[in-house]
């Protein structure tokens, strides 16, 4: 929605190409951090538009009807699927991976409460404040949940939850997110939070790693750590800057 719905939308209607994080912040004026038009708040949403140059070629009215339009037909759909998932994922005996934010927390929190295997996806997602963030992830683990974070430049204001969350010893696992195409690497994340000190570069390997093969059985089959008999890609990095691989060895 923030980055292509909601853009492509205003486009066509204005000719304005807004950035991922302008169209957030129209959603958010709009239907609120969990998605609700109880939340719509008149005065941000003009303030937002004037900013973003859209005044006087959208009437505020267009706008909450077009953010209406892009975002809340997928929601009901989406959660629902989100059960359907659980429990196939429950049939199989397998994992299942869910997109974890403000508008989707409270679905997966009650799952996994039900539920065995449940990853909550990006969890340090910039929908969240970032002690909900943290909190949510609290109450999913202790419910036997795991917890995958990622970070991606133009999507997320800032840097600052993942490494809370590894600060935290929250972080199972962390992933990519298409983004737009704006993911950053894993090294990226794992080069941060090692330099800043917010986990061991024992624990942050891992979490990209070994740990996402044994929490996803059959994704890297025989690989995922440096052992005999496994298979094992090997990259050799500069260890004063972890994202910036020197060698690979297959």
């Amino acid at each position: 929605q923030d980055y292509l719905y909601i853009p492509k939308a205003i486009k066509e209607k204005t000719g304005v190409e807004l950035e991922p994080m302008q169209a957030r912040r129209l959603k958010v004026a709009v239907l609120g951090r969990h998605i609700n038009l109880d939340n719509y708040d008149s005065e941000a949403v003009k303030a937002a538009m004037k900013e973003f140059g859209l005044d006087g070629l959208m009437s505020e009215e267009e706008m909450k009807q077009t953010i209406c339009d892009c975002v809340l037909p997928s929601m009901d759909v989406a959660l629902d699927a989100f059960t359907e998932a659980a429990q196939a994922g429950m049939r199989y005996g397998v994992p299942s991976l869910y997109h974890n934010s403000a508008p989707s927390a409270e679905r997966i929190i009650e799952l996994s409460e039900k539920y065995p295997n449940i990853i909550a996806a990006h969890s340090a997602h910039p929908s969240f404040e970032l002690q909900e963030a943290l909190e949510v992830a609290r109450i999913i683990k202790e419910n036997g949940g795991l917890i995958d974070c990622y970070g991606a430049k133009k999507i997320c204001d800032s840097t600052e939850s993942f490494t809370a969350f590894y600060k935290e010893d929250l972080v199972d696992m962390i992933s990519t997110d298409y983004a737009g195409g704006n993911w950053d690497s894993p090294l990226c994340t794992l080069e941060q939070v090692v330099r800043e000190g917010s986990t061991t570069l024992e624990k942050a390997v891992a979490t990209a790693t070994g740990n996402v093969a044994k929490m996803i059985p059959g994704i890297a089959p025989n690989a995922g750590v440096i052992a005999c008999g496994k298979l094992a890609d090997i990259i050799l990095v500069d260890e004063n800057d972890l994202a910036n691989v020197k060698r690979v060895i297959i």
